[in-house]
């Protein structure tokens, strides 16, 4: 969630994600970074309950970080269009 070394970043820099039912859930979770491996808390969103029947979130590694990916690919975008812009 935050693109860099931090170790832990916490659910309000969560910019949602994308859930089954097509709607966008924000500030779900925190993610805790140790030796290369992204965890995160249990997600709180309506229908987390059906979080505990999971031992194993990787179907949904996209979709949990939806806004997240989304924000950061539209920076990257921006950020290589300017440098283009400059270099032409």
């Amino acid at each position: 969630m935050t693109w860099d070394t931090t170790a832990t970043a916490q659910r309000e820099l969560h910019k949602g994600f994308l859930y089954s039912n097509g709607k966008m859930y924000k500030n779900s979770f925190v993610t805790h970074r140790s030796n290369g491996v992204i965890w995160i808390s249990t997600p709180h969103f309506p229908y987390r309950y059906l979080t505990f029947l999971m031992q194993n979130y990787h179907t949904g590694d996209v979709n949990l970080f939806w806004e997240d990916i989304k924000e950061n690919a539209l920076q990257r975008v921006k950020a290589y269009k300017a440098k283009t812009k400059n270099t032409n």
